[in-house]
């Protein structure tokens, strides 16, 4: 699955933060068969992520 993220924007010239979240399946590898294997059941992954970023555009034109 692809990852989502988002900002938000609280005036036009003013946008903060940001979340991502990504979800999906993987399967571990086996450690019976010296790892060449994998195991029979796919595993849920997901991971979030949270980073409060600021821009600031100050530049309205040229």
């Amino acid at each position: 699955m692809d990852p989502v993220d988002a900002n938000c924007d609280l005036t036009p010239w003013l946008t903060i933060g940001k979340y991502g979240f990504r979800f999906g399946e993987v399967c571990y590898r086996s450690g019976n068969d010296g790892g060449s294997g994998f195991e029979k059941e796919w595993q849920k992954s997901s991971a979030h992520l949270g980073t409060i970023p600021a821009d600031l555009y100050v530049i309205k034109s040229f």
